[in-house]
């Protein structure tokens, strides 16, 4: 099936005129050390060692947002896969309609969650997704942004910046001079957040006034699957 999977998204991938990097694994563990935070995956749920239902909690750890699809030949996984908000369930031998129709909900569901925004300073002008972003911080008449690969110089208040993430679930405002990206919380309390990527640890502080609302943030957006 790994075959006829990696088929099916070269020819979606063809006619949709997009482009996929394509990572297959034949062991469960191989894709479990893996630490890609994958936007898709393609997971069959009986493997031996770390079984397919492990290696959804596992990958969903990376990246909450996720889209996984769970494929098997039994359907008695499904309650089990539908408790970890599995993205779609499809059963062998893979049917290309119904394969082609959960990919177009798949990419617009990640379009949805992460967009392209423009950075411009001085005479530099990048491109990033919402989801790359780490923190953003303010400095002086201008911010700094903090994503996986690295730092960036953007023109704007960090209001303005606030107002432009808020329309995402995954952001909140901890402390007056930080944004930050709840997909990298791992530890937080009254005082700082620890955030954690796959290079780093970044230690960002939390005001009094502001705690309340962030630990409500978090909480909801942990409690809706991210």
């Amino acid at each position: 099936w790994i075959d006829q999977t990696t088929g099916f998204i070269k020819k979606y991938t063809n006619e949709k005129n997009i482009r996929f990097d394509i990572k297959t694994y034949t062991s469960s563990e191989l894709a479990a050390a893996d630490k890609t935070r994958f936007d898709i995956a393609f997971v069959d749920i009986e493997m031996p060692k770390i079984d397919g239902l492990t290696l959804i909690s596992i990958l969903q750890k990376r990246n909450p947002h996720i889209a996984i699809f769970v494929v098997t030949f039994y359907g008695c996984y499904l309650d089990e896969a539908m408790d970890l908000n599995a993205f779609r369930f499809i059963v062998k031998p893979i049917e290309s309609e119904r394969f082609f129709r959960g990919m177009d909900a798949a990419i617009r569901n990640y379009k949805k969650l992460s967009r392209k925004l423009t950075l411009d300073y001085a005479d530099e002008t990048y491109s990033i997704f919402s989801t790359d972003i780490i923190y953003v911080t303010t400095q002086n008449d201008h911010v700094q942004i903090v994503t996986d690969d690295r730092q960036y110089v953007a023109a704007g208040r960090l209001k303005e910046w606030f107002e432009k993430l808020s329309v995402y679930p995954y952001f909140s405002v901890p402390h007056h001079s930080y944004i930050v990206n709840l997909n990298y919380v791992s530890y937080f309390n009254r005082r700082e957040i620890f955030m954690k990527n796959k290079k780093q640890v970044y230690r960002i502080p939390v005001s009094q006034r502001g705690y309340p609302t962030f630990k409500t943030d978090y909480y909801s957006f942990v409690g809706n699957g991210g």
